[in-house]
């Protein structure tokens, strides 16, 4: 696997992602109603599917154990009618164990 992209500008955007990933957390910890729910899930999507891209189009061949182990960290799902509370605890919780990935991923 080869980095196709300029190693400090690869380690600045890394680091650039898990900046914005903590963003995010800090943005909809206090969330509480179902809009400000479904507006972090659209977010932390985007989020997600931002860093997937960019380290598959930074290797060549693409960067496959990254993205396994990344989405591997599967978001919280119960039966159970939980509160907004709640579920906005359970999504940020997931936003938290993916930045985690970016941390101790050797990718940097």
């Amino acid at each position: 696997m080869v980095l196709k992209v300029n190693w400090e500008d690869f380690k600045i955007e890394i680091e650039v992602f898990k900046t914005k990933g903590n963003i995010l957390i800090e943005k909809y910890k206090s969330s509480r109603t179902e809009s400000e729910f479904d507006k972090l899930k659209e977010d932390k999507q985007f989020w997600e599917n931002s860093v997937i891209s960019y380290v598959r189009e930074s290797f060549e061949p693409e960067n496959r154990n990254f993205v396994n182990e990344f989405k591997a960290q599967r978001d919280f799902s119960t039966s159970f009618k939980l509160g907004v509370e709640q579920k906005v605890k359970n999504e940020i919780q997931a936003l938290k164990d993916k930045i985690n990935v970016i941390y101790n991923y050797p990718l940097c």
